[in-house]
Order: C-alpha cells, then sequence, then structure tokens
C-alpha cells in the first residue's frame, strides 16, 4: 500500500517504510472464524468441518483479516456449522474426528 501526505514530517525521508493500521467500519452480520482455522486442501482454501463424527474440508471466500487473528467469512459456510480450528496432524476428507473441549 502507498501512503501519502500533503506534507511529510519531519525526519521522515521519502521511501521510508512503515507499519500501518486502518480503522474499518465494523461489519455487522459477519461470521467470523480464527485465522488458523483456514487451511489450503486439493489447492483450496477453505476449513475443514464436522459432520456426524467425521471431517469434511469446505472451501470458503474470505476478506479481512484482524490483528488479534480473526478471518471474515463471506461464503461457503453454512450457518451452525463446526469448524475444526486446531488438529493435531493433518486431516484427511471423510476422516473420523472426535471433538475435544477445553
Amino acid at each position: 500500500m502507498d501512503v501519502a501526505f500533503e506534507h511529510i514530517p519531519e525526519r521522515v525521508a521519502v521511501g521510508t517504510l512503515a507499519n500501518v493500521t486502518l480503522q474499518l467500519p465494523a461489519v455487522e452480520h459477519a461470521e467470523w472464524l480464527p485465522a488458523a482455522a483456514l487451511q489450503s486442501h486439493e489447492r483450496q482454501r477453505g476449513v475443514w468441518t464436522v459432520r456426524e463424527g467425521r471431517a469434511h474440508f469446505q472451501p470458503v471466500k474470505t476478506d479481512i483479516q484482524t490483528l488479534d487473528g480473526k478471518v471474515q467469512i463471506l461464503s461457503g459456510l453454512d450457518a451452525g456449522a463446526r469448524v475444526i480450528s486446531y488438529m493435531r496432524a493433518p486431516l484427511r476428507e471423510d476422516q473420523r474426528v472426535r471433538i475435544e473441549q477445553p
């Protein structure tokens, strides 16, 4: 992203690298997941869900990611889906999984 100033602040040289944080408007009625839940499987980006005790990969379309580790899900995830946010080992489609509560 390029950032421009009307007046360059003192002690800032042209071409200086900086971290920029944007304050975006709140998104109402958005679905959010931990960014760690996003995985790649067969060249698609998505999440692993649990249905009837088995893992199923669900491709999703995402939007913004927050500094505190959440990602907005735009589409691809059914309401009420159980998403796996942590796995000890890579999952396979239709693999039997056990839900552990923290």
